[in-house]
């Protein structure tokens, strides 16, 4: 279904495994169904972008 979320702005550390992770999810997201697949890959990477984002702080 296309690449819906961009890579995460470059003030935003992700760990090696947190990266990769965010990787997954977004390969899942292209190979995703439906719309409800779409989303809930989407979710989780947006929570890990947000968790990483609030550590850095």
């Amino acid at each position: 279904m296309g690449d819906l979320i961009p890579f995460p702005k470059p003030n935003v550390r992700l760990s090696k495994e947190e990266y990769q992770r965010f990787e997954e999810l977004k390969e899942s997201m292209k190979h995703a169904r439906t719309r409800a697949e779409v989303n809930y890959f989407y979710q989780q990477a947006k929570i890990l972008i947000e968790k990483a984002g609030q550590r850095d702080v």
